[in-house]
């Protein structure tokens, strides 16, 4: 379990790596127009953080529970992250000091963490792959 939570720790790490680099970004791009832009990415990158902690937490909530329990469970949990997902761009549409593009960017954080990390993983110096020129299994 332990070395899950490490995991974990480092996806979040490297999506708040990855939020710092999409802000110097939009900063450099879009200098004048900064702030909305740089408060809706980060509104969208910590709920996207949060909404993935939270999932890794249910995840294991759901491994003690019965399969038909577990399955309720998680059906219940992905709605309301979805529920809470639309909120969260409601919000930043009606609000004149988020944008919802860079929101929504910010909504995708995780996933776009995860294609960089699988990256770096390919083209890496310990690449099974890459060395042997097949699957190293």
């Amino acid at each position: 379990m332990k070395e899950n939570d490490r995991y974990v720790q480092n996806i979040i790490l490297k999506a708040l790596a990855v939020i710092i680099i999409e802000s110097i970004l939009i900063f450099v791009i879009f200098g004048n127009n900064f702030f909305p832009l740089f408060f809706g990415l980060l509104l969208g990158g910590f709920v996207n953080i949060a909404f993935f902690y939270i999932l890794y937490r249910n995840i294991i909530k759901a491994m003690d529970k019965t399969e038909a329990q577990a399955k309720k469970y998680m059906t219940m949990t992905y709605t309301l992250r979805y529920i809470l997902s639309a909120v969260v761009l409601f919000v930043t549409i009606k609000s004149d000091y988020l944008n919802v593009f860079t929101c929504f960017i910010g909504l995708l954080t995780i996933k776009l963490t995860f294609y960089i990390n699988n990256l770096i993983s390919l083209f890496g110096k310990n690449n099974s792959i890459r060395k042997e020129g097949k699957d190293g299994h």
